[in-house]
């Protein structure tokens, strides 16, 4: 269940303002989260998700389920986004705003055992 508290400096006090509905909570531990586009995405055990804030909880907006192990790391710049998973290396992930969908367009051939990874070319390609 993902809870958002956001901390008031002036009061120093804590308020619930989003969360996870309890009818529907998250299907495994949340293991990679990133900001992207003015939504969150998370990875949540081999799930790729966009969730996007409602007026009181989290809303689930896409996923994607052909990671095929434990997400450990998300880095995104526009609309790619680079998926790190505990066995089979990287895969790269593409936001299709148009259909609301996340296409996996390639990953490693070799298996490696990731702990970090990070974007080096950042510019934006059409």
């Amino acid at each position: 269940m993902f809870r958002r508290f956001p901390l008031h400096l002036q009061t120093c006090r804590r308020r619930l303002t989003h969360g996870t509905s309890p009818q529907n909570p998250v299907d495994d531990v949340p293991t990679a989260l990133c900001p992207f586009q003015g939504r969150l995405l998370v990875g949540v055990g081999k799930l790729l998700r966009i969730y996007d804030l409602g007026k009181k909880k989290l809303l689930r907006k896409c996923e994607n389920k052909h990671i095929p192990n434990l997400i450990v790391g998300i880095k995104c710049s526009g609309n790619r986004i680079l998926c790190s998973d505990n066995q089979e290396s990287i895969h790269f992930v593409k936001y299709k705003a148009g259909e609301n969908s996340l296409v996996a367009f390639a990953d490693d051939t070799f298996p490696r055992w990731v702990t970090q990874a990070t974007m080096l070319d950042t510019t934006q390609q059409q």
